[in-house]
């Protein structure tokens, strides 16, 4: 792997970052706005065909329909769930984000695996960390990790399973 020096000239850090990375900034933004407009077929098909998502709510979701499912039933139960990148990192294979989120539990959740939960009305916000891993220019896994105890008590969700 080559690798390209990043900083001035005596920086004593000694940086350096490979030159092709797993993603550009340009794609992570349009990532975000994707998420942020609730445009879950947009965002799943950036998920290769067998990717793998994990979160505390959901432990594990095999295959880009099962994401774009889910994603799909968060945007109808949290009708303006956004988030904002805070920080990003990335590598030749993998992109680590760090955001804030917020929404309001104003539709029925109904996912895959978890019995179907009413509406609350409350307001959640929270911050959370995404690692996803490239390979071919696709997502073929995510992990996202947030503290879902705090999150559930803010929506009035049940606790997710420990």
């Amino acid at each position: 792997m080559s690798l390209s020096r990043v900083g001035g000239v005596g920086d004593p850090m000694g940086v350096t970052q490979p030159r092709t990375l797993a993603v550009s900034t340009r794609e992570l933004d349009a990532m975000q706005r994707d998420y942020n407009a609730h445009h879950a077929d947009r965002v799943a098909a950036r998920f290769a065909e067998h990717a793998t998502w994990s979160d505390p709510f959901v432990s594990r979701l095999d295959g880009r329909k099962a994401i774009g499912e889910t994603l799909q039933a968060l945007f109808v139960a949290f009708p303006d769930m956004q988030y904002r990148l805070t920080s990003t990192l990335v590598t030749a294979d993998t992109a680590v984000l760090l955001y804030e989120g917020s929404a309001s539990f104003r539709g029925p959740l109904d996912m895959p695996g978890m019995p179907p939960v009413a509406p609350t009305g409350k307001k959640a916000t929270w911050r959370g960390a995404l690692v996803l891993r490239y390979q071919g220019g696709q997502i073929v896994a995510g992990l996202e990790a947030f503290d879902a105890e705090d999150f559930a008590r803010q929506a009035g969700l049940p606790l997710p399973p420990a």
